[in-house]
C-alpha cells in the first residue's frame, strides 16, 4: 500500500471521528439543555445555597453564561418539548446551527415548518444559515437585494439585513 493511500484512508478515519464527536457534542449540549431546565425548575440553585441561578451557573464547576443556558433550555423547551422531535435527530445539527434558527423556529406554529429549518441548518453552511435567517425575518432576499449599507462595527444592508466585516463599497459581491 502506498503512503498516498495510506495517508487518504488515514484521514477519512480522522474526518469520521471528527463527525461523530461534533455530534456527540450537541447530543451532550441537548441533553444539558434538559438537565438545566430540570434544575432550574426544582430550585437546585437555592437548594444549593445560592441565591441566584446566575451564581449556581457562575460556579466554576457549571461556569455556563446565563444567556447559554436560557439558549440551551429553549432548544430543549421548543424542539423537544413543544414540537416532538427525537434528540437523535438533532445530534447532526451543529449546536450553533441551532442556537442561529432558534428566534426563528420560536415563533412557527407547525412541526413542518420548524423541520424545513432544521433541514436548512444539516445542509446549508453557517453563512448561508444565517443569510436564509435573516432573509425570512426582514422579508428581503439578500441574493437580490440592492444593497443599502451602513457602518457600524461591520456593514449591514438596510433593506435586507446581510452583513458585511469588509466595506462593501470597496469590495464587491
Amino acid at each position: 500500500m502506498t503512503k498516498q493511500i495510506q495517508k487518504s484512508e488515514d484521514s477519512f478515519k480522522i474526518h469520521q471521528n471528527i463527525i461523530e464527536t461534533k455530534h456527540n457534542i450537541t447530543g451532550n449540549f441537548i441533553r444539558l439543555g434538559y438537565l438545566l431546565k430540570l434544575a432550574q425548575e426544582k430550585g437546585l440553585a437555592q437548594a444549593m445555597g445560592y441565591d441566584t441561578w446566575a451564581q449556581y451557573l457562575a460556579t466554576p464547576e457549571i461556569s455556563i453564561s446565563v444567556s447559554t443556558a436560557s439558549r440551551l433550555i429553549n432548544i430543549w423547551d421548543i424542539l423537544v418539548l413543544k414540537f416532538k422531535f427525537e434528540t437523535d435527530g438533532l445530534t447532526g445539527i451543529d449546536m450553533s446551527k441551532l442556537f442561529e434558527i432558534l428566534p426563528v423556529v420560536r415563533q412557527l406554529k407547525s412541526k413542518d415548518e420548524v423541520s424545513g429549518w432544521l433541514d436548512k441548518a444539516r445542509e446549508l453552511g453557517m453563512h448561508d444559515l444565517r443569510i436564509e435567517k435573516i432573509s425570512y425575518q426582514t422579508g428581503n432576499d439578500s441574493a437580490t437585494c440592492e444593497h443599502e449599507w451602513s457602518e457600524t462595527c461591520y456593514w449591514r444592508c438596510e433593506k435586507c439585513g446581510d452583513i458585511s466585516r469588509v466595506d462593501p463599497r470597496i469590495i464587491k459581491y
